[in-house]
């Protein structure tokens, strides 16, 4: 979730601008002292991973819905036979020094800024099997467990077909209430994600639009039991927000978008293997 990424980074851009900016205010408006200020309440916090990654896997296999061979309406989450040889959507190529990354375990980052609009992509290769990462990445209920950012996951009631459904996400200490469409083509290998503008309580909001996608592949370079895992997502932004906002926004955000996604689904994976649970991808 590369724009809620950024939508966090934004909001505590303007918080600190913000801090940096009250005792002036303060003084001005003759406000400065004790009742000037008052307690935040506290917050509670769910469950998550840790920053290192620690995931204790037994516990997520537990929570790993059962496999279908048939999808539908509650499918999403649940390990379906992936297809091996899916049709790509535009990607750009990965240069001699890019692979080379991947290769030596790292993570391929970029992103482009023209006025207003900004795009980032981010690879990666997962020692996991292409349905394990599809089911954890289409498990948007558990997405509070896993990611840091996320702080409460709702599916809107009635959304949710084999393909669709609408979720609702409060994100970060903030509590950002933001509402994403999600479309999951299981025979593409992709779950596709675009921001609900007009539900997003962020005013002003940062985002005039904001879509991308997560698209699995097999790492043929890596061999089996590996895929390689891109994450593209596109913005453009409010005229309200600095450029120089927006690109600090972005370099932050596609890290901490996909930070979450090995330490989860890896150890998962290497349970499923050696209780002999991974499904045979489908020719």
């Amino acid at each position: 979730m590369y724009f809620a990424a950024m939508l966090v980074i934004c909001a505590r851009s303007a918080a600190a601008f913000s801090t940096a900016l009250s005792p002036a205010l303060s003084r001005v408006a003759g406000t400065t002292g004790p009742s000037a200020s008052r307690a935040r309440p506290a917050l509670v916090r769910t469950p998550r991973a840790s920053k290192a990654g620690s995931v204790q896997t037994t516990a997520v296999l537990s929570q790993l819905k059962p496999s279908s061979p048939a999808p539908g309406a509650d499918e999403w989450g649940k390990r379906v036979a992936a297809v091996a040889s899916p049709e790509r959507p535009q990607l750009p190529r990965l240069t001699d020094a890019e692979l080379a990354q991947l290769a030596r375990g790292e993570r391929v980052q970029r992103q482009t800024r023209q006025d207003r609009v900004g795009q980032g992509l981010v690879v990666l290769d997962v020692q996991a099997d292409i349905a394990t990462v599809i089911s954890v990445l289409s498990d948007v209920e558990r997405y509070p467990a896993r990611i840091d950012t996320v702080r409460a996951a709702r599916v809107v009631p009635g959304s949710k077909s084999a393909t669709r459904c609408r979720a609702e996400f409060t994100l970060s200490r903030f509590l950002l209430k933001v509402s994403v469409e999600l479309t999951l083509r299981r025979d593409a290998n992709l779950l596709e994600f675009a921001l609900d503008n007009a539900a997003l309580q962020f005013p002003p909001p940062p985002f005039d639009e904001a879509r991308g996608f997560w698209f699995v592949e097999p790492c043929a370079a890596r061999g089996a039991g590996w895929s390689r895992v891109w994450l593209s997502s596109r913005v453009v932004c409010s005229p309200l927000l600095p450029p120089f906002v927006v690109d600090y926004a972005a370099a932050r955000a596609l890290p901490r978008a996909t930070s979450w996604v090995r330490a989860v689904i890896e150890p998962l994976a290497r349970r499923l293997q050696r209780v002999g649970a991974a499904p045979r991808a489908r020719e």
